[in-house]
């Protein structure tokens, strides 16, 4: 497999992260996938991350801690 940017899906998992999260979205590479695992239920929020980004999936989820969450991002990302 080649890897090169097209290859790479980032996921991000957080907390109420409205404060943060687009200064780390900001540093990665605009045609890069991501996927944000929010876990404050934060509907606002996943609201302008979609509208603000491309190639973004946003998620909102109970706090089920980094390792479900985690878990979740990669199901994600195998399916898309």
């Amino acid at each position: 497999m080649d890897l090169n940017i097209n290859n790479v899906t980032f996921i991000i998992v957080c907390f109420k992260s409205d404060k943060i999260i687009h200064k780390c979205l900001n540093s990665l590479p605009l045609n890069s996938k991501k996927i944000i695992i929010e876990n404050s239920n934060n509907i606002d929020l996943k609201k302008d991350l979609e509208n603000k980004y491309d190639n973004i999936v946003v998620v909102l989820n109970e706090n089920t801690g980094m390792g479900a969450s985690n878990n979740l991002g990669i199901k994600i990302a195998s399916v898309s």
